[in-house]
């Protein structure tokens, strides 16, 4: 991945600094941050359990495209499916809310 020059990292940053100022998309911002870490909790999960997408994927019986998009874009996945992922690395789920 190429290093971005920082006059443009200063740019976007002082530009999501002002789009963060708006509720509404301050309220969208947070919930793709939140379906971010969900497939970053996948990701990690399957690496910790020894497993290649594709490994996985035969595993579950689905093409590894779909192990990618559940790690990298986990949007509208259910939780049927979070539990079977889950449950082919031999993990739990443990859910915690906060406010």
């Amino acid at each position: 991945m190429a290093v971005q020059p920082k006059w443009k990292t200063k740019s976007f940053r002082k530009h999501l600094n002002n789009k963060l100022k708006n509720k509404e998309f301050l309220k969208e911002f947070m919930l793709l941050q939140d379906e971010h870490r969900i497939g970053e909790l996948l990701k990690s999960a399957r690496v910790e359990a020894g497993y290649t997408q594709e490994e996985l994927a035969k595993e579950l019986g689905i093409h590894k495209p779909n192990i990618s998009r559940l790690e990298n874009s986990p949007s509208n996945v259910t939780l049927k499916t979070i539990l079977r992922y889950l449950n082919a690395l031999d993990k739990n789920l443990e859910l915690r809310i906060s406010g």
